[in-house]
């Protein structure tokens, strides 16, 4: 299903200058919020929520790695800047690129240092290197200066990310950016870049009016415990009561039982739902239903209006 605010493949009007050179006031925020505010409004909302929900957990599902880094969320920032560093590099600076030096310095801005000391940094950084999502970089003409970049795992991982959102429907994208079915690793950092350009340079982040996101991303896999729910919802976005095994759940993303509970008892605790654990049920609330209209929007139309921005800078690059 398409719908009108998404089935486009200009830049967003909310991204000044197609987001060409990052700087502060790149995101317009109000017109961004109101875009959010329409498309969440559309009657067949829901179903796209639903399927892109469907999306990402079927991609958390086929790529294990992934399934390791989300429910990690200094590792996942971690990846995300590492992504950002080796795409914005400066070819004739030996020392641009993915460096502790230059991951201190992008971690300290806005508080992110915050997720990760430095010691948490370093023991991070050894662990990805040892499953392949980072690699010594080639040509280092400074030894002193220990450079990395994306390994294949990571660059893959990331494009099937992408894939998610263009499989469901959320965004077109160019038939030259997408190779075997996979977006193009280019497109992938792109994207992932503009995500911590925005976060650097405006202060973005996109559950920066949605703390009860905040908090369930902020618990072993509760974000995906809440995507699980999504996918369940009726079409018609009356207020459901959808089937749900805590012991399916925990086996599905590797984790203890307790934890799938945890992240429920977040949920009700906001007044989204009742956990009917006998049954193997909950109770969507009302609110559940707004929240779910106004934070899928945003999420869904916010990767949007990024990879249609992504995917004209580099056709407009390749036409010269």
């Amino acid at each position: 299903m398409s719908l009108p605010l998404l089935d486009d493949t200009a830049p967003p009007a909310w991204l000044r200058d197609g987001g060409a050179s990052w700087a502060p006031g790149t995101l317009q925020r109000d017109a961004f919020y109101a875009s959010v505010e329409k498309l969440a409004a559309l009657p067949g909302f829901l179903h796209v929520a639903r399927a892109a929900a469907r999306g990402v957990l079927d991609f958390l599902a086929d790529t294990p790695m992934a399934t390791r880094v989300v429910r990690d969320m200094p590792m996942y920032l971690l990846l995300v800047c590492c992504m950002h560093l080796h795409h914005r590099r400066d070819p004739d600076d030996p020392r641009s690129g993915i460096t502790l030096a230059r991951l201190r310095q992008l971690y300290s801005r806005g508080g992110t240092r915050s997720y990760a000391a430095d010691t948490h940094l370093r023991d991070m950084l050894a662990w990805a290197r040892l499953r392949g999502l980072l690699q010594p970089a080639p040509g280092a003409a400074d030894r002193r200066v220990r450079r990395l970049e994306p390994g294949a795992p990571m660059l893959t991982m990331f494009q099937r990310w992408l894939q998610a959102f263009h499989q469901t429907g959320v965004v077109r994208l160019p038939a030259g950016l997408v190779h075997d079915g996979l977006p193009l690793p280019v497109l992938a950092s792109e994207v992932v870049s503009d995500r911590v350009a925005a976060y650097a340079h405006d202060g973005f982040t996109p559950t920066e009016r949605y703390p009860v996101i905040q908090q369930l991303m902020q618990v072993r896999h509760g974000y995906h415990v809440y995507l699980a729910m999504v996918a369940a919802l009726p079409d018609d976005g009356a207020p459901a009561t959808v089937p749900l095994s805590v012991s399916a759940l925990a086996t599905r993303f590797e984790v203890a039982r307790g934890t799938v509970r945890h992240a429920l008892a977040l949920a009700q605790q906001q007044g989204l739902l009742q956990h009917d654990s006998p049954a193997g049920v909950v109770h969507l609330r009302p609110d559940f239903i707004a929240l779910t209209r106004s934070w899928m929007a945003l999420e869904l139309g916010w990767m949007n209006g990024i990879m249609r921005a992504a995917a004209h800078r580099l056709q407009a690059a390749a036409a010269g």
